[in-house]
């Protein structure tokens, strides 16, 4: 029984992630971008711990070296400004008459955030996502062709 349990959770795992992943097309609607909602929030929790290592860093700079006070306010503040910016798009990615606008803060926060390249690429491909995504209901429905004369 337990080796059905292992089987199943290992197997069933990959497979629901996959599904969740991969096919969006099997009659699944979405209400909202799944994906760039996720790769937001990833870029955004990414930010969040690279900005609070670097205002750990920057309040040590300010407190000190008093000449290099400025390079560390502007550490905490262009890390935590990214991460904010993250969070709120990606929270404004799960109304779909809002999707648009969290896009747009997206891609700002992919200039703001500091954690490299990983979280600029997660938040800018999230944003981008947002903004080219439909309501399903603006997408086109393909109809079988008409039945022959």
């Amino acid at each position: 029984m337990v080796k059905k349990l292992i089987y199943n959770f290992f197997v069933g795992g990959k497979n629901l992630i996959r599904r969740m992943i991969f096919d969006f097309g099997d009659g699944m609607v979405e209400e909202y971008p799944t994906t760039a909602y996720v790769l937001t929030l990833i870029g955004a929790v990414i930010s969040l711990i690279i900005g609070m290592i670097y205002a750990f860093v920057g309040s040590a700079i300010i407190v000190g070296v008093s000449e290099a006070a400025p390079f560390g306010l502007v550490c905490i503040i262009l890390g935590l400004l990214g991460a904010i910016l993250g969070f709120v798009a990606a929270s404004m990615m799960k109304n779909p008459e809002k999707v648009h606008t969290g896009g747009i803060l997206a891609i700002i926060a992919a200039f703001f955030s500091v954690g490299g390249m990983i979280t600029f690429i997660l938040l800018l491909i999230g944003g981008i996502m947002a903004l080219t995504w439909k309501k399903p209901e603006e997408k086109a429905t393909i109809l079988p062709p008409p039945p022959p004369a």
